[in-house]
């Protein structure tokens, strides 16, 4: 088992979460949901538990607003970034990538550090 963390700065992992929120709002993710809640009748679909669906079935039934249902889905997602974030801080790491840093630069660290990672791989 080899275990590559890719680690963000918490601003810029929060604005990409904005960014990726808004991005797949505007690209149809509300009419999904709106397609699954017509087929869940049929069917148990257990993604409508998962983040972002959850506040979407709450737009979609009048109960929160599109700002409000956006705001909860960043919140919601940036917590669970952060929860995951801490779990793998008890994990054992054997390659760190500072997402960061320009691609050039993670480019250079992998090559870097190649032949390490090659080694730990046939070991395990």
């Amino acid at each position: 088992l080899y275990t590559v963390l890719l680690k963000i700065d918490n601003k810029k992992l929060h604005e990409k979460i904005k960014v990726r929120t808004k991005n797949m709002i505007n690209n149809g993710w509300i009419d999904e949901v709106k397609k699954l809640v017509q087929t869940r009748r049929k069917v148990e679909i257990h993604p409508l538990d998962s983040i972002g669906y959850k506040q979407i079935i709450s737009y979609l039934n009048g109960e929160i607003t599109k700002k409000r249902l956006k705001d909860e889905i960043i919140l919601k997602t940036y917590q669970y970034a952060k929860k995951q974030i801490k779990w793998f801080k008890k994990e054992r790491i054997d390659f760190e990538i500072n997402m960061t840093l320009g691609s050039n630069s993670i480019v250079k660290k992998i090559i870097h550090n190649y032949d390490y990672i090659k080694q730990t791989l046939i070991k395990n």
